[in-house]
């Protein structure tokens, strides 16, 4: 799976038994890719850390069907960028946005404080209210998505209108 993950313009359908491992391996690999392309644009196109943060922005969206996976996600990539990464800014490489007014003022200010990351991922409805609208704070363009379903119809309905 990782290996088609990391191919450009891959398309990749898994299903498997929950708690097979599927959604570590895939934030793994879009970690890996993140960082991967930070020391590409740091080491051999001479920008500075800044610069590459500001180049990679919005590079990934992962769209998640609940809050409770989106959270997950985001503790996981957050541990591992703080054991592996420690110098690396986990704000400007990875944040997660879920609904609900206990996260999501944090959620704004936490934008606000490090500009759109790398890989943005949550689920279809926070990232539609960040998205759209005359509350708008960041734009999604980015080149690459990746959507977890689930079979709810609510997620699907969401996930058509963010990607518009």
């Amino acid at each position: 799976m990782i290996p088609e993950l990391l191919r450009p313009r891959s398309h990749l359908l898994v299903r498997q038994t929950t708690g097979a491992g599927k959604t570590f391996a895939v934030l793994c690999t879009l970690l890996s890719l993140a960082i991967q392309e930070h020391r590409l644009l740091t080491t051999k196109l001479k920008h500075t850390s800044a610069e590459a943060f500001d180049v990679q922005a919005l590079n990934t969206l992962v769209v998640v069907p609940n809050r409770e996976l989106a959270l997950q996600m985001g503790q996981w990539a957050s541990d591992l960028l703080e054991h592996a990464y420690p110098q690396m800014s986990r704000g400007k490489l990875v944040q997660w946005f879920v609904s609900g007014s206990e996260y999501e003022i944090a959620q704004r200010k936490y934008l606000k404080r490090h500009g759109a990351p790398a890989i943005v991922l949550g689920t279809p409805r926070a990232l539609l209210e960040l998205t759209s609208g005359r509350s708008a704070v960041m734009t999604a363009t980015a080149p690459r998505m990746l959507q977890q379903l689930d079979r709810s119809q609510d997620s699907e309905a969401y996930v058509r209108q963010l990607i518009r």
